[in-house]
């Protein structure tokens, strides 16, 4: 029943875009928070690394954070691979969704930026950049 329920709010048809196909919100909405993530964890997943530096960047605007966005942003330049394996780019995108930002104003969040052609866009539309301060 749960698979198909998944089915349902994921829908039954690919994009030949690339992405997987966008779930429906309102039949998200009748999941429970779980089934949610796992129904968005197909568009989180690839974007990992980009969602672990947005989310770093999220955090504040003090120099140790600034830094450590710099570290992992250059971490795959520098050693010629991602922070996470494709293999575990699911696992983490459901980790990341049910901690820290988990409930279904996040899920919300990533069904609206479902169509943001590149993980940078993505990350960007789930964590904005702060404003430059005045």
């Amino acid at each position: 029943m749960r698979a198909l329920a998944l089915t349902l709010a994921t829908g039954a048809l690919g994009c030949g875009d690339g992405l997987p196909p966008r779930p429906d919100l309102a039949r998200l909405a009748t999941l429970p928070i779980d089934a949610q993530c796992r129904a968005v964890a197909p568009r989180l997943a690839p974007c990992t690394n980009e969602l672990i530096v947005a989310s770093v960047r999220d955090l504040g605007d003090d120099e140790l954070t600034k830094e450590l966005a710099k570290e992992l942003a250059e971490h795959d330049r520098r050693l010629d691979r991602r922070l996470t394996s494709a293999r575990n780019g699911r696992a983490a995108a459901l980790t990341f969704c049910l901690g820290a930002h988990s409930g279904p104003a996040f899920v919300a969040t990533v069904v609206g930026c479902w169509e943001r052609p590149s993980c940078a866009d993505l990350a960007s539309c789930l964590f904005p950049p702060a404003p430059p301060p005045p």
